[in-house]
């Protein structure tokens, strides 16, 4: 029997290892040059940039296809300039990592993402109600990647100590516990406050603890609205009753300032006490309204503090449960020349896996609904994600301004200077003109 091969097969024999030869080759030098070779999207934001790195370094890791971010971080202070610059330069990066605060007065620098590209109804299935508000008629300004919801941190020792073994889920049972829990001298100084609320200028978050209590009170204080011709607007909704028949604002002031007025039960606050975050550290302070990055940051600096978390106290009288939240927000710059590769990228960021990694990087709750809706065993996680669900963003026109505004009308009233609405009025009437569309 001829084993030897003919001139033919050897010719088809040498085609064919030579072509093999070259398939596993090409595959090779692809998928080691897929991150050289993939156009990288710039982004810039005010998260830390060893979370950012860290995150992107994680998904890399784990996944054949990679991201290929290059992120900067920038000061909280000067973002904003820098970001206006940039654009009129020409030198903007892909992406603004923005805080929901710059969303409404930098809108007109974003590209928006069109119902076709990324449907209404996939936003929100796939993520928290609070993050609706990057919802236009014609296309989605952005899309969530952090939340950080307000919380209630309560010391647990003082509760305990005047018989009371929880929180209070509201706002009345929390006013009651209130003249238990604040120490007077003879002279009616304050040596121990129940809870920092009724002042301004010393106490932390001061600004989203009244906005919560607006949202509360059923006035979201800026929305989206339409006009006559069809078209999108935001207004101030600060004046507004909202079918009640005292204004949620009026109604929002007078509670909080009552807890700094010397002539009611729940007086437990003045200007000549510390910061408020000073007071809850030294264990001088029942209750502290802060944020849930704060609890990292409370747990290093006083480890024996005996303390837990409880979800913002909220009003009977509601209809639902809020809390304020500040949000991170991935939008699109509108000038970008690399407009898919970042889609892309962002789609990638907020995707299951991707926020699994990145809520145990920060210790923060997803933003993510099937994710939110997953069973915690660790009892400050629970609470994290209670308040997410709840969560709403407040679109700030101006945050400077509007910080001004609000302290300005908080100690006006506390002060005697103005009445209750003539403090309402005026700060409804400044809001609304900070509003350009």
């Amino acid at each position: 029997m001829n084993n030897k091969l003919s001139p033919l097969q050897v010719i088809l024999f040498v085609v064919l290892i030579f072509a093999i030869i070259l398939a596993v080759g090409i595959f090779a030098f692809k998928k080691n040059n897929q991150n050289s070779t993939a156009a990288p999207v710039s982004m810039w934001g005010i998260v830390d940039e060893k979370i950012m790195t860290s995150l992107q370094n994680r998904l890399n890791e784990d996944n054949e296809e990679t991201i290929n971010i290059v992120y900067t971080q920038k000061s909280p202070d000067t973002f904003e300039a820098e970001m206006v610059e940039a654009l009129a330069s020409g030198n903007a990066p892909d992406i603004f990592l923005l805080p929901n605060e710059l969303l409404l007065k930098q809108r007109n620098k974003l590209f928006k993402i069109d119902y076709k590209t990324y449907p209404q109804r996939d936003f929100k299935n796939d993520f928290i109600e609070g993050s609706e508000i990057l919802l236009n008629k014609d296309g989605i300004l952005g899309v969530p990647l952090i939340v950080d919801p307000l919380v209630l941190y309560w010391n647990r020792a003082k509760l305990n100590s005047a018989g009371v073994s929880q929180s209070p889920e509201y706002w009345d049972e929390f006013m009651s516990l209130v003249p238990k829990l604040v120490v007077r001298d003879s002279n009616l100084n304050i040596q121990d406050s129940a809870v920092a609320l009724g002042e301004f200028q010393n106490i932390k978050n001061a600004k989203e603890i009244f906005l919560t209590l607006l949202m509360q009170a059923g006035n979201p204080g800026i929305v989206l609205t339409t006009t006559a011709n069809n078209t999108e607007e935001y207004a101030s909704t600060f004046d507004d009753r909202s079918g009640f028949s005292v204004r949620p604002a009026d109604a929002s002031l007078n509670f909080y300032a009552q807890f700094s007025n010397p002539t009611k039960d729940v007086y437990t606050w003045n200007k000549s006490l510390p910061n408020s975050t000073e007071m809850f550290l030294s264990n001088d302070l029942a209750f502290y309204l802060g944020f849930a990055s704060e609890y990292k940051e409370i747990l290093l600096k006083n480890p024996n503090l005996n303390f837990d978390i409880a979800v913002v106290p909220q009003s009977k009288a509601s209809e639902s449960k809020k809390t304020i939240a500040n949000f991170q927000i991935l939008t699109l710059s509108k000038n970008t020349p690399n407009l898919a590769n970042a889609y892309v990228a962002i789609k990638t960021l907020t995707n299951k896996e991707t926020q699994q990694i990145l809520s145990g990087l920060t210790d923060l709750p997803p933003v993510r609904r099937d994710l939110l809706a997953e069973r915690q065993g660790d009892s400050v996680k629970d609470i994290f994600y209670r308040s997410a669900i709840i969560s709403k963003a407040f679109l700030d026109p101006s945050p400077k301004e509007m910080t001004r505004i609000l302290s300005d009308m908080i100690e006006s009233f506390t002060s005697g200077r103005s009445k209750l609405t003539e403090a309402v009025d005026r700060a409804a009437q400044q809001i609304s003109r900070l509003i350009i569309n």
